[in-house]
């Protein structure tokens, strides 16, 4: 596939944008908002990897508004609740997306986050999946209601993160999957698919991205950057064959190979590619009503899951993907101009490598989960002389308790929840244990019950929850996860770049629930008195 070679002062005109609009208020919304969430983008990456950057984190590090405090203020640090806190405005204990799955008490039933048997496929394509599990309204929505003239589009390389984004009603959200080597929605979207995404689909080729990934830097340049060995302790492998060293094939073309696309940068690139087709097609952008564009770009977080974040793939990954979207917004300018507003973050961060941890005689390692929930199975016999089986359910929002079954045995759900807490909580790996009648009064509640408050929801979690002590994995024997409340699951990078922007640096409260708020008020959209969030200050004069 042709594309333009990076372009630094067309790259800056788009950023900063060359209209009558300055930082101390605009004219005219923007005619286009690009919302680019980076799953698992550290923000150390914008640190450590900055001396290779040449393209777009260059810029937005040089001319955006970096909110360098700005963290997700919720538990489960996870794609789903993150993608959606960012395109509600909402904690998850009010838009229910509280897991990427999670146990749903009216179904009894463990469900994914945008599972929807009742999205059908489309021309025989896709479905089961859709925002109808999605509880309130999004940024998206906003707009529409504002404007229903206002278009909204999401691309992702996973469901949850092109539907989150986007709200409950886009005009599409499209994902791309591996095993069907095609991008796919469902017919809560759409009845039909677009021309554009039939000729896309009909022109894809295999031979447009590399086969395999090769390094492009030296050993001294990833150790000055904090990267470990290639063939780190702990590292998962990936590619084929796999390994955890580079080079990594990626497959020999076969139209069965695009899963391992997606373990490198080439999965965002085919997001990239389809995403400005898109542009161009529906014509986003260029009328007075302003649009979205969400861009959910999962392979930093693929890589980051195998490799960790301090390998050579995680930099590898990161000094392309700035090139790639350099390219991209070069396109893009050509396409709508150059008043468009940009939001870079992050859905969560990554918890480092246990073993690298300990390599550096850090606090560090791996939990085994039966060990715990065996030590929970004695704790109730020891007790209260029941098997644990009849009196609770461990899940992925917390522990559930069996409430009839303890009624029936005359005892009270809060008690016995209290109690096993108090009882995880001696475990010398376990940072935390909180039940969820503990939150009589929120605003009171220590900084991890409170972030867990923010996740709960009724109707999807548990009774019981537990924290695992920092830098220790509930996870397999290899690799790594996020997923907790600790600062390097949460903190996320956060820039706005655009004409209505003042380039600088802001330190202090920022959350990830802030992003819609803040858009919708650049864009002179009313917002929802319920919203959790609050609209940042992007310009240090008075609007």
């Amino acid at each position: 596939m042709n594309r333009l070679r990076l372009s630094p002062p067309l790259l800056v005109a788009l950023l900063l944008g060359t209209g009558s609009s300055t930082a101390t208020g605009l004219d005219a919304a923007p005619p286009l908002t690009v919302m680019v969430v980076v799953d698992q983008l550290c923000p150390d990456y914008l640190e450590r990897f900055e001396p290779h950057f040449r393209g777009f984190f260059a810029e937005l590090l040089d001319r955006g508004r970096r909110f360098v405090d700005a963290e997700h203020h919720h538990a489960w640090t996870v794609t789903g609740a993150g993608h959606a806190s960012l395109g509600t405005g909402r904690h998850p204990r009010r838009h229910g997306i509280v897991q990427n799955g999670y146990f749903d008490a009216t179904s009894n039933q463990q469900v994914r986050s945008a599972a929807d048997p009742s999205a059908g496929p489309v021309e025989g394509e896709g479905g089961g999946s859709s925002a109808r599990n999605l509880l309130c309204d999004g940024l998206g929505d906003w707009m529409k209601r504002a404007n229903p003239e206002s278009k909204v589009y999401g691309f992702s390389g996973k469901p949850r993160g092109s539907i989150f984004l986007t709200g409950q009603h886009p005009d599409a959200a499209f994902w791309f999957d591996d095993k069907a080597g095609a991008f796919l929605t469902s017919d809560y979207y759409l009845s039909e698919l677009p021309e554009w995404l039939k000729e896309f689909h009909s022109s894809m080729d295999r031979s447009w991205y590399p086969e395999v990934w090769t390094t492009t830097l030296s050993p001294e340049e990833f150790e000055a950057a904090g990267c470990s060995a290639d063939d780190q302790r702990g590292e998962d492998l990936s590619g084929y064959p796999p390994s955890s060293m580079f080079p990594h094939g990626l497959g020999p073309g076969r139209p069965e190979q695009w899963g391992l696309l997606e373990l490198s940068p080439w999965g965002d690139q085919i997001v990239l590619d389809l995403a400005l087709l898109a542009v161009e097609e529906e014509e986003l952008g260029l009328d007075d009503a302003p649009d979205l564009l969400a861009l959910a770009l999962s392979s930093t977080d693929r890589i980051g899951h195998v490799h960790g974040p301090h390998s050579w793939e995680m930099m590898e990954q990161v000094i392309a993907l700035d090139s790639m979207l350099s390219e991209f917004f070069v396109e893009l300018e050509e396409l709508v101009g150059n008043e468009c507003l940009v939001v870079l973050t992050a859905d969560h961060g990554v918890c480092p490598l246990p073993e690298r941890q300990q390599d550096h005689e850090l606090p560090g390692g791996r939990l085994a989960l039966p060990g715990l929930f065996a030590e929970l199975s004695e704790w109730l016999k020891d007790r209260y002389d029941v098997s644990a089986d009849q009196w609770f359910t461990p899940t992925s929002t917390g522990i559930r308790l069996h409430g009839e079954a303890l009624e029936a045995a005359g005892l009270e759900v809060p008690v016995v929840a209290r109690e096993l807490a108090e009882s995880m909580a001696e475990n010398e790996l376990v940072h935390a244990a909180f039940t969820r009648f503990d939150w009589e009064s929120p605003e009171q509640l220590d900084l991890y019950s409170r972030l867990q408050y923010h996740s709960y929801h009724p109707d999807r979690c548990g009774d019981v929850f537990l924290v695992a002590a920092p830098y220790f994995l509930m996870f397999g024997p290899t690799g790594t996860t996020h997923g907790s409340p600790h600062d390097y699951d949460r903190k996320v990078p956060l820039i706005f770049c655009g004409p209505s922007v003042q380039p600088g640096t802001v330190s202090g409260r920022a959350h990830t629930v802030d992003v819609a708020p803040t858009i919708a008020k650049l864009l002179g959209v009313p917002v929802p008195d319920n919203v959790d969030g609050q609209a940042l200050t992007l310009s240090d004069k008075t609007q």
